[in-house]
């Protein structure tokens, strides 16, 4: 395991003599990496190409794998987590945890150079030449990716950067996915700090019908439309079961629901902030709420407007304070709708 961060760069295969470990019968070596996790496999593929087919042939045991990248400039900081297993990469001008260590860095060369490490122990930080913390991310991710035995609960992609710096790295990411990943077998997909037109080009490389959860938070300097058309013909979009949309962190501005709401029709989940909800929207939607299948949950937070005038959209004789609870039946369904100046929930119920 200490020899992992050194292992995530992309250094050859060993080329030193194993004989000893290829003479082994095939059924040893493959109990032995049966009981490896998933990070120590990462490390013996490395041992030799029979290790690695053998490795690359069976499912990897991870359920969820999620990358994150702060970039400011020169200053990038990556980490993957793994199963809860974390890998940090850092350029090695970054700072890091003990004064020795940074002495050392002054010394050094800092150009097209990181640092990697597994966790968060500053002793196990490995020195990677010739590249930087951002490339050695993407081709670790990528490794896990491609393999076709993935199996994921979560794949979380998050990029915090300023605008001189985002487009850069959205864009490697988004290349990343549509022109060398495909069938990813993922339920569900998180996407922070891109636009709807780079989620548009990512999804294909999902799987079809196995991806059931949408989150996407849009990036600050894009149009705070709720869909773009780019969207709503792909099949993982039409198939997906939940979608949850909001704005950029620590914006003001709402997502704008002036799109046509059948565009999303088809969720039976909906998670969404908005900048205004009126009565005009409650209308498109109680006629939308009785076609979607298998409806579970619509909520919306922001700007409700008159509340009272917007149940009575769904009950004409509600006559009532600005917040609190009512209950709607329509063709034969039971929905409960909870609602306030800032929230507005509409359920489907199971009890009478």
């Amino acid at each position: 395991m200490e020899n992992l961060a050194e292992s995530i760069s992309s250094i050859e295969l060993s080329k030193t003599n194993t004989m000893a470990i290829l003479d082994l019968p095939i059924e040893i070596m493959e109990e032995v990496l049966e009981k490896l996790m998933p990070e120590e496999r990462f490390v013996v593929r490395k041992v030799s190409r029979q290790f690695c087919l053998l490795i690359d042939s069976k499912a990897n045991g991870l359920k969820n794998i999620r990358f994150h990248c702060f970039s400011v400039g020169n200053d990038q900081h990556c980490t993957i987590d793994f199963n809860h297993t974390y890998v940090e990469y850092k350029n090695i001008f970054a700072k890091v945890a003990t004064k020795e260590e940074q002495k050392e860095i002054k010394k050094l060369d800092v150009k097209d150079d990181c640092y990697v490490a597994l966790g968060y122990n500053p002793k196990s930080w490995r020195r990677l030449k010739g590249t930087n913390s951002f490339d050695v991310a993407m081709t670790d991710l990528a490794f896990f990716l491609k393999n076709p035995k993935t199996r994921l609960e979560v794949l979380s992609i998050h990029l915090s950067a300023p605008t001189d710096s985002h487009d850069c790295c959205s864009e490697t990411i988004t290349n990343l996915f549509s022109t060398q990943l495909s069938n990813l077998h993922v339920k569900k997909f998180v996407l922070k700090e891109f636009t709807s037109s780079q989620l548009a080009k990512i999804l294909p490389s999902f799987k079809e019908g196995v991806l059931e959860e949408i989150h996407h938070q849009m990036f600050q300097s894009e149009s705070s439309q709720l869909v773009f058309q780019d969207l709503v013909e792909l099949k993982q979009w039409k198939q997906a079961k939940c979608l949850t949309m909001k704005p950029a962190a620590h914006e003001t501005y709402d997502v704008d629901l002036s799109t046509d709401l059948m565009l999303i029709a088809h969720f039976p989940m909906l998670k969404v902030r908005v900048k205004i909800f009126t009565v005009e929207h409650a209308k498109q939607l109680r006629e939308i709420f009785p076609k979607i299948a298998n409806f579970e949950s619509w909520i919306i937070k922001g700007n409700i407007t008159d509340p009272p005038e917007i149940v009575k959209v769904f009950l004409p004789d509600y006559n009532s304070y600005p917040e609190g609870s009512a209950k709607y039946i329509a063709d034969g369904i039971t929905y409960l709708i909870d609602f306030d100046t800032k929230l507005f929930i509409f359920e489907k119920s199971y009890y009478d």
